[in-house]
């Protein structure tokens, strides 16, 4: 009897097997459900290095910075929602490594600021930053705290919460996604004196990856847009990995360069680059979701 070669019938097979496969990968979704526990609390830690440069390719001077904060958070359910009560442990500065004693972050330390959401995870309001004027017209006399308005304008503050919670949750929860998706969209990065700069954000669902114990997707983000010389300007990368059943943040790196303006002494406003780069922590305590 005569045998017939079937090898190359049965690598077709295979390959088309693998082509199956392959599809059934990049088709595969998650959904993100913001679904923290009743009481649950967590700790985020930021550390942030950067470097200011003053005028055209730093003529008027740079400094080095760097900044690390610590806040506690508290989820708890309530009517038709959720409360995420933030407040700030601890802030500490240095400019050129020598340490900077910020009157602004003392004042921020303590500082409780509460978020209503939706039981989707949603940003419905924000209440809190308004105490920081009232702290600052305790501790300095009516010119300190004039000078301090830009800073601690209630307005800037809540636009700034806004967007970083959208980018970090709302802009995610409720939604399905297949791994390899990319959006773009468009956001906003607030200043301190209430303008604000635009800037596109593309994001891509770049895959699964395990994560204490559990599954996280790992989220990929590059700012970027069109930025006139001289003009504002916000470029940059990122990642973040989020556990989609609970949306637990476990860990974020941005990288980013924030083209902008501001006063100078003896100089008027001038041309400002801040290159930066910023990781945070997240560490979770009682009553976690799922356990």
């Amino acid at each position: 009897m005569t045998r017939h070669y079937r090898g190359p019938r049965i690598l077709s097979a295979l390959g088309i097997l693998l082509a199956i496969g392959a599809a059934d990968a990049a088709e595969e979704t998650v959904t993100f459900r913001f679904a923290p526990g009743d009481g649950e609390t967590w700790t985020t830690t930021t550390a942030t290095e950067a470097r200011l440069e003053l005028g055209e390719d730093g003529a008027l001077g740079t400094q080095a910075q760097s900044l690390t904060g610590t806040a506690r958070a508290t989820a708890r359910r309530r009517e038709g929602g959720w409360t995420i009560e933030q407040t700030i442990v601890s802030m500490a500065a240095t400019r050129n490594g020598e340490a900077v004693p910020d009157p602004v972050m003392r004042l921020m330390e303590g500082l409780t600021v509460t978020l209503a959401l939706d039981p989707a995870g949603h940003l419905e309001g924000i209440r809190g930053f308004g105490a920081l004027a009232e702290r600052a017209r305790a501790a300095f006399p009516p010119e300190v705290v004039e000078a301090m308005g830009p800073v601690l304008a209630e307005d800037a503050l809540v636009r700034r919460e806004t967007s970083e919670w959208a980018g970090r949750i709302g802009d995610f929860a409720g939604k399905t996604v297949r791994i390899g998706d990319a959006w773009k969209s468009k956001a906003e990065f607030p200043l301190p004196d209430g303008r604000a700069i635009a800037y596109e954000v593309r994001t891509t669902f770049a895959g699964l990856v395990p994560c204490e114990g559990r599954t996280c997707v790992r989220i990929v983000f590059a700012y970027g847009g069109d930025t006139p010389k001289g003009g504002l300007g916000v470029v940059g990368e990122g990642e973040r990995l989020v556990e989609p059943d609970t949306m637990r943040v476990h860990s974020e790196t941005v990288g980013r360069t924030i083209l902008t303006d501001v006063e100078a002494p003896g100089s008027g406003r001038v041309h400002a680059t801040r290159t930066e780069r910023r990781t945070s922590t997240f560490t979770y305590g009682v009553n976690p979701a799922g356990s």
